[in-house]
Formats: C-alpha cells, sequence, structure tokens
C-alpha cells in the first residue's frame, strides 16, 4: 500500500509539472479532466461524450436545449417558422452570427456540413439522424451505390472519379429537401412530420462548419472514387469556429486549451474566458489532483471500478451521480448451426430468453458497482426520455427458476 500511495503521489507530481511546464502562466478559468484523448473534433464525425462535449464549445447549432426544461432555444438561429402541415421548417439565422474568422454564418455553412454527413465517403457514424430530411436517405444510398460501382471499375481514373462526384452533387440538390432563399435563411423538408426535429438540431452532427475552409481541405481518391477529408483541418491553427470558445492548442494526450472567441454574438453571457481539458487515463491520479486544487471537475468517475462508490461513502458534497445513456447487451450467433457444423443451440429463443433471465440487474447495481443506478431492462430505459416511458412490463427479468424450465423444454 505504502508503494501504491508513491506511485499515486509520482503521478500526481509528474502531472503538476507537466501543467507548470505547459507555457501559460496563468491558471485557466476552468480545468477539467478526460480520461481519454478525443477521437474527432470534426462535428459530422463525432460520437463519443468527450468529443461531443468539446464541440459544444467550439460550435453553436441552429438552436440549444435549455436546462432542465430540456426544450429548444435560438441558437444560431434567431428565430424559426413551422409550416402548418409540420413538415417545413424555415430558420433565419442571427445577422450577428459570425465565424472566428469573421466571415458571416450563413445557411450554405448548414447544407454543406449536413451534406458532408450524407455522404458515405466521410463515414459519418450518425447519419441515420437526418434520414427524416426529405430525400436524404435516398441520396445516402445513390451516392453509396455509386462508390460500390466504381469499386467494380478495372481501370479508374480521377476523371471519373470526379464525374461521378458532380453526378452526386446534382442528385443532392435536386433531391435533398435543404434551400437557401438567401444567406441567413435556411429552409428545411422533412419526409413527414418529426416532432423531435428541433431536438434533432441541436445535437453535434447538425452543427455548421465553415463551409469555405473545410472544402478546401477535401480532395478526391481516384482509387476508390471517394472524396477525402483532411483530419487535420481540426487543428488549433486551421479550425474556424462559430461557438463561445475556439481551439487555441491542442496537444496529444496532454491537454486542450479552449479560450474565448471575442466574436461570438452571445460572448457577454459566457461565464469563463478559458477551459483547460487535461488527458488522464488514470482515474486515481485525476482525483489526487482534483483533491490539490489543480483540477475543478472531474466529469466521468468510472462506475465500473470502486472509485465512485468509495467518495460516495464518504459522504462528500462534491460527488454527483446523473443519468447517463449507457445500455450494455450481448450480441449472440443465432445462426442454426456453428462453424463446425453442430447445431447452434442459441438459435433457439428459449435459450436466449433463459440466459436473459439468469442476469441479476440488482445484485449487480448493489454488489459490483455499488452505485443503485436504476435497473433497466429495455433500450430506453424508464424516465431517461422527457415524454417517453417503457412499459412497466417491458423486458425480462430475474428468474433463474423460470431459466432452468425453459433451459430443460429445449432438451
Amino acid at each position: 500500500m505504502r508503494w501504491l500511495v508513491v506511485i499515486l503521489i509520482l503521478d500526481v507530481v509528474l502531472a503538476v509539472w507537466l501543467i507548470g511546464g505547459a507555457g501559460h502562466s496563468e491558471r485557466a478559468d476552468l480545468v477539467f479532466v478526460s480520461g481519454s484523448e478525443h477521437r474527432f473534433l470534426d462535428p459530422q464525425r463525432i460520437t463519443w461524450s468527450l468529443d461531443i462535449r468539446v464541440a459544444n464549445c467550439l460550435f453553436e447549432p441552429l438552436v440549444q436545449i435549455k436546462l432542465p426544461e430540456m426544450t429548444p432555444e435560438p441558437g444560431a438561429a434567431q428565430r424559426w417558422t413551422v409550416s402548418a402541415d409540420e413538415r417545413t421548417y424555415t430558420f433565419h439565422l442571427r445577422e450577428d452570427a459570425v465565424w472566428s474568422s469573421g466571415d458571416p454564418v450563413t445557411a450554405d455553412d448548414f447544407i454543406f456540413a449536413w451534406h458532408r454527413a450524407l455522404m458515405p465517403d466521410f463515414a459519418a457514424d450518425y447519419t441515420q439522424l437526418l434520414w427524416c430530411i426529405r430525400g436524404a436517405k435516398d441520396f445516402f444510398h445513390f451516392r453509396q451505390q455509386q462508390l460500390v460501382a466504381y469499386s467494380k471499375l478495372t481501370e479508374p481514373s480521377r476523371k471519373q472519379a470526379e464525374e461521378s462526384i458532380t453526378r452526386a452533387e446534382a442528385h443532392f440538390t435536386e433531391t435533398v429537401g435543404l434551400h437557401a432563399p438567401d444567406s441567413r435563411t435556411l429552409v428545411v423538408e422533412l419526409e413527414r412530420p418529426t416532432h423531435y426535429f428541433l431536438s434533432l438540431c441541436a445535437f453535434a452532427t447538425f452543427m455548421p462548419v465553415h463551409k469555405v475552409s473545410v472544402e478546401s481541405q477535401i480532395s478526391v481518391d481516384s482509387d476508390t472514387g471517394r472524396m477525402i477529408q483532411d483530419p487535420y483541418w481540426t487543428r488549433p491553427d486551421r479550425i474556424i469556429c462559430n461557438g463561445p470558445f475556439v481551439l487555441a492548442r491542442r496537444r496529444f494526450k496532454r491537454d486542450l486549451l479552449l479560450t474565448q472567441n471575442p466574436l461570438y454574438w452571445n460572448r457577454d453571457a459566457v461565464g469563463v474566458t478559458s477551459i483547460l481539458e487535461l488527458i488522464v487515463s488514470e482515474p486515481q491520479t485525476a482525483l489526487l489532483m482534483y483533491d490539490a486544487g489543480q483540477v475543478d471537475w472531474l466529469p466521468d468517475l468510472p462506475a465500473a471500478d470502486t472509485l465512485a462508490s468509495d467518495l460516495l461513502a464518504q459522504d462528500r458534497d462534491d460527488v454527483n451521480l446523473g443519468p447517463a445513456a449507457g445500455t450494455y447487451f450481448y450480441n449472440f450467433n443465432c445462426s442454426p448451426a456453428l462453424p463446425d457444423g453442430r447445431p447452434n443451440p442459441l438459435s433457439d429463443a428459449r435459450v436466449r430468453r433463459a440466459l436473459s433471465m439468469t442476469i441479476d440487474r440488482k445484485t449487480i447495481v448493489e454488489r459490483v458497482t455499488r452505485l443503485n443506478q436504476p435497473l433497466a431492462r429495455s433500450f430506453v430505459p424508464h424516465g431517461s426520455i422527457p415524454g417517453y416511458d417503457a412499459p412497466v412490463d417491458a423486458g425480462i427479468v430475474y428468474d433463474p427458476a423460470a431459466a432452468r424450465k425453459l433451459l430443460a423444454q429445449t432438451g
């Protein structure tokens, strides 16, 4: 135990030394820790919560979600109207909404960003969120089929790749319900009424990007026919933002510094002028840094180990638990036969149901995580989304006796 304490202290000393030698004399207004390096800062590609946390500082979508009411309020769009059939949304952008470069935020910036998300070329994980827009799904599959056809060419060329992209651009313009009557007006036509569309517009995938600079860093791969985005467009010296902060520094697996965007339209309402994110993979080290006053916030204490539960047991008033979307499940091979030809018992739904009946969720949250998380028996847990509650009897309950009976029936 003594050696463990010494090692942890050395970790903190090293972390403090890194902070002190970071090249800035003043402490940031807010310092927090992330447990791993960012995967993407490109809003159309990000999926991780820590990436979205930073993107919310760098980019402002059309609308924001007001907490705790969870209602949409103006963001980059000052106002919007909805047609009587609830299928057409018209957003009016703020006159004072500008990029950190000084360029105005335009409707074309949003259309370009959403277009990127719909291009299979850029591998956006949340593409399907845009499929509520008229023609969006059709366009995605059109481009997907183009790429498949291109892959079968015996002698692909740059000219063929560019012609394919030109046809895709024309199909997007003709098919997808996105229009810009002028630079400050964005019209969105939906496939059908989508009551949560404004909430979608607040999500990272729907954030704008600075069209001129991002488009200039796209090339064409003649071997695959794909458009290739230079991933370094999100470097501090390249990225152009429209949110309350700009990316001042990013050092791989060390830190990320955000400073206030002086051109942000609502800058007077921003409570801090600088945010420093430290990348610290060891939770105990992060906690010691927090207790030493080097860090203001630990947003992601891992529930999988005992750290969070130990802190709760100490009755600390600075430990706060909040709900998070985390669903864990097992995928089974349900094929009739195993690779060696033997019958696969998991192809029988009764076997899979019996296995689910043996999961004691209550014991897991009481004795393993020790955080007493709410038990979830459905993909949308009770109370997790305002306005929707899963059926009370949804899912499969813990029942080992019934599980044994089911297994006996299968032989």
